[in-house]
C-alpha cells in the first residue's frame, strides 16, 4: 500500500511540475501569426493601445425632395379634413408619376387636443419623399407642379445611394484599421521591438447625412422668378478603431 500511494504521489508531482512549466512558458510567449504559429519568447512584452481613425466624403446621386400636406387648423369633421388633404395628396401622386420618380408616402389622420384635454377636431397629414436626379431642370418643374397642388411645406436634401454609402463604411473601416496599424509599427521601430500580434480591434462608424434645405412655398410660386441653383451636398462616412497589440523585444 506504501509503495502504491508513493507511486501516485510521485505521478502527481510530475503532473504539477509540468503544468507549472507550461504556465510559466505560456505567460512568458505569446503565439506569433507570422511565424506559423509558433511560441515567441519574449524576455520583455509591451502592450500598445492605439486608436485609428478615417473620413471619406460619398458624392450625392441626386436629391431628395420632401413634402407636406395638411389641414390648416383642425377640423370637426373627420371626413372633411380627409378630403382636404387626400384630394392634394392624389394630385401629387399624379404628379410625381407623371416625372417617372420614385417617392415614399405616409398619411394620418388624428383627433387634436386642447388644453384640459379639449377636443379641438382631427387633423390630417400626408408626407412625401421623392427622389430626384441630378437634374436642375426636371427640379425645378417639380416645385413648380408641387406649388401648383398646393403643398404646405418642401425641404430638399441629398440623396445619398445605399450602395455607394456602403462601400463608404467599409472603406473607412479598413483605412481606420491601417491608420491604427501604422502607429502600432511607429511605436513598435521607436522602441526597437516587434509586433507580435493584435488582441483587440473595437470599432465604431458614423454617416453623416447633408442637412436639407427647407423652402419656403411662397418663393416658389409660378408667378415669381425662379429659385437659385440648388446643390446637394455630399454625405460624410467616418470609421474609429481603437487596436491593442502586444510588442517583444529580446
Amino acid at each position: 500500500m506504501k509503495a502504491s500511494s508513493l507511486a501516485v504521489a510521485l505521478i502527481l508531482a510530475v503532473m504539477l511540475a509540468v503544468a507549472v512549466t507550461f504556465l510559466v512558458s505560456s505567460h512568458s510567449g505569446y503565439y506569433d501569426a507570422t511565424n506559423d504559429g509558433a511560441l515567441t519568447s519574449c524576455a520583455l512584452n509591451t502592450t500598445v493601445n492605439v486608436e485609428g481613425s478615417y473620413s471619406v466624403s460619398i458624392p450625392p446621386s441626386g436629391f431628395t425632395v420632401s413634402l407636406t400636406i395638411e389641414t390648416p387648423a383642425p377640423d370637426m369633421n373627420a371626413t372633411r379634413a380627409y378630403i382636404n388633404v387626400a384630394s392634394r395628396a392624389d394630385d401629387a401622386i399624379t404628379l410625381v408619376r407623371g416625372f417617372g420618380l420614385n417617392y415614399t408616402s405616409s398619411f394620418s389622420l388624428n383627433p387634436q387636443y386642447g388644453s384640459y384635454g379639449t377636443f379641438e377636431g382631427y387633423k390630417a397629414t400626408y408626407t412625401m419623399t421623392i427622389i430626384v436626379p441630378l437634374n436642375q431642370t426636371l427640379l425645378g418643374e417639380l416645385l413648380s407642379g408641387l406649388v401648383s397642388i398646393g403643398v404646405d411645406s418642401v425641404s430638399i436634401g441629398s440623396y445619398i445611394n445605399p450602395e455607394l454609402s456602403n462601400e463608404a463604411r467599409l472603406y473607412a473601416l479598413r483605412m481606420a484599421v491601417l491608420d491604427a496599424y501604422s502607429k502600432v509599427s511607429t511605436i513598435a521601430n521607436a522602441l526597437n521591438e516587434t509586433i507580435v500580434s493584435v488582441k483587440v480591434v473595437n470599432e465604431q462608424y458614423y454617416f453623416t447625412q447633408p442637412i436639407p434645405y427647407l423652402l419656403e412655398v411662397a418663393s416658389l410660386a409660378p408667378t415669381l422668378p425662379p429659385p437659385p441653383q440648388i446643390n446637394p451636398g455630399p454625405g460624410s462616412a467616418s470609421a474609429s478603431v481603437t487596436m491593442i497589440a502586444v510588442l517583444c523585444k529580446g
